[in-house]
C-alpha cells in the first residue's frame, strides 16, 4: 500500500482546515484517528474507500470496507479510527473539512 499521497491545505485558521488530498490508484492513508477532532469529507472526482476500526483491547480491528463514489459525502468522526484510499485504476479526488483543524494521528494496528 501507497502512502504518498498528496495532500493540499485549501484553508486553514484556528477554528477550521480545508484539504484537498489526490488519490492516485493503489494509495491509502495509513490507519488513523482524528482525536477531538471531526470533520466531513467530499468525493469531488473517482471513488474512495474507506475502511472504519475499531479499538478492542490493545488492537484496532478492522471494520467493513465502504465505497464513495464522486458527489458522495461522509463523516470523519472525532475519535474513530479509520483508513481511506483508492484501489480503483483512475485517479480520486477529496475534499476533506476539518473541525477546529485537523488533529491526524497514526496508530499501530
Amino acid at each position: 500500500m501507497n502512502h504518498s499521497y498528496k495532500r493540499d491545505v485549501v484553508f486553514k485558521n484556528d477554528n477550521v482546515e480545508v484539504v484537498e488530498i489526490e488519490w492516485r490508484p493503489g494509495e491509502a492513508s495509513p490507519v488513523h484517528l482524528h482525536g477531538p477532532c471531526s470533520g466531513m469529507v467530499r468525493v469531488l472526482e473517482g471513488s474512495v474507500y474507506e475502511v472504519p476500526y475499531t479499538k478492542q483491547r490493545s488492537s484496532f480491528i478492522a471494520g467493513e470496507k465502504k465505497y464513495h463514489h464522486a458527489g458522495a459525502c461522509f463523516a470523519e468522526e472525532a475519535l474513530g479510527a479509520h483508513m481511506v484510499g483508492n484501489d480503483g485504476d483512475v485517479v480520486a479526488r477529496t475534499i476533506h473539512i476539518y473541525l477546529p483543524k485537523a488533529c491526524n494521528e497514526e496508530v499501530e494496528l
